[in-house]
């Protein structure tokens, strides 16, 4: 990668290190699986609105009902998921950062 070579770093002055560490903070699949929803599930009816908005339909006001019940049954899924993965990351990064805190017993 351009500029993190140690010569580079070292003329230019930079003392810093290479990004060689995992992230401190992780993203559950979970939060990942949600946003692939609401993209899959409501991007085919938001590109339809979009198309109609700049005229590219032959069809100034069309009509998608496939595309709307698709948006339909997976916007709510998908905030459900992505709320619940960010949620699951908080808790696991403040696990990390403190490990007294334990998950209650089950």
């Amino acid at each position: 990668m351009a500029g993190t070579s140690p010569a580079m770093t070292k003329a230019r002055g930079i003392t810093c290190t290479a990004m060689d560490s995992p992230p401190r903070f992780k993203l559950t699949r979970m939060f990942w699986v949600g946003l692939g929803l609401l993209v899959l599930g409501t991007g085919p009816l938001l590109a339809i609105i979009l198309a109609a908005s700049l005229g590219l339909l032959s069809d100034p006001d069309p009509n998608p009902i496939g595309p709307g019940l698709l948006a339909f049954f997976t916007f709510w899924p998908a905030v459900i998921l992505i709320v619940w993965g960010l949620i699951a990351s908080l808790a696991i990064g403040a696990r990390k950062r403190n490990p007294e805190i334990t998950p209650p017993a089950r």
